[in-house]
């Protein structure tokens, strides 16, 4: 299954006590949104997105990192309802554009511009 992208949404916070296919259905919003430029970003509360990428070799990248003069912005957001199997999920549409750093740290970064990308976040919160 390579080369592969993925999109990480982070950082989804949810307790037992709160509405929590309420939160879900709220956390992905549209506008822009801004990405994890290092990597104690990953571990704060911020809402903040990371793109992976793995080639067909296997080398993977992931936009964590200076991101000057590129974006992130989610166009539109369709709520899916759970079906026989599936849970509930968020239909997501988004253009970006950015540069892919090695997660290695040793290697050459791999520019993305206007990108259009459009995902299905599960979800996965219960």
């Amino acid at each position: 299954m390579q080369p592969e992208f993925g999109v990480e949404f982070r950082t989804f916070q949810v307790n037992t006590s709160q509405d929590i296919p309420a939160y879900f259905n709220t956390f992905v919003n549209t506008g822009a949104w801004a990405f994890a430029t290092s990597t104690s970003d990953l571990s704060s509360n911020a809402k903040t997105i990371v793109i992976d990428y793995t080639d067909a070799k296997g080398n993977q990248y992931w936009s964590v990192g200076p991101q000057t003069g590129n974006s992130i912005t989610v166009v539109s957001v369709t709520q899916i309802p759970a079906g026989l199997g599936v849970n509930e999920s968020l239909k997501i549409k988004l253009t970006f554009s950015c540069k892919l750093y090695p997660v290695t740290g040793s290697g050459n970064a791999i520019t993305l511009s206007n990108v259009e990308a459009t995902l299905r976040l599960e979800d996965m919160l219960y």
